[in-house]
């Protein structure tokens, strides 16, 4: 995380080609753009798939990072500084959430950006227990869960999830992950 005011806490969460901080006030055409696409809207709860540029300011300061956990941050392309996409922890349980603009698909951010996420809130932040979820029609969401120590806990179809993009609950399979269990699964990809 990087970019927080003097009197935040500055966590050190660097992933080798991202980077993770507050969004600023420029970030609102391109947070909206991620969001307002489809493939990126249904797969989260929180986002309309119309959502305006002052809903999309609103969402984005919503939760800034201070220290604990509850917060979204904004992760950036290291080279360009570019916004690529967003993570957040919170919630009762503990939740992950995390989207990429579909340009950034399928080049391993997705598992950078969560690894950093959570070695930073496992090792800083006192997390003990995580969960997760994915629509069932996200399966790229799974495997990066899967490759990150997550198991299982309900399967596709046991439970469903509501986004504000989709016109009816779809399933969904959750995911839950201990400090333990990412310190077995994370050693190997380190």
């Amino acid at each position: 995380l990087k970019g927080n005011p003097p009197m935040v806490p500055k966590p050190t969460y660097e992933p080798a080609c991202l980077l993770a901080r507050n969004f600023c006030p420029a970030d609102v055409p391109a947070l909206h753009a991620i969001g307002h696409t489809q493939n990126v809207a249904r797969m989260m709860a929180s986002i309309h798939r119309n959502w305006t540029r002052n809903q999309t300011r609103q969402w984005m300061t919503s939760a800034p990072f201070h220290g604990m956990i509850g917060f979204r941050i904004g992760v950036y392309a290291r080279t360009t500084d570019t916004l690529i996409g967003f993570v957040g922890i919170g919630g009762t349980p503990t939740n992950l959430a995390y989207a990429l603009g579909e340009p950034h698909w399928g080049r391993g951010y997705a598992t950078e950006m969560v690894h950093g996420l959570l070695g930073h809130c496992y090792a800083q932040l006192g997390l003990t227990t995580l969960t997760a979820e994915h629509y069932t029609d996200n399966p790229g969401s799974g495997r990066v869960l899967t490759k990150l120590g997550f198991e299982k806990y309900a399967e596709s179809g046991e439970s469903m999830g509501k986004s504000l993009a989709r016109l009816e609950p779809a399933p969904q399979t959750l995911y839950r992950l201990t400090h333990q269990q990412f310190k077995a699964a994370t050693h190997e990809i380190s």
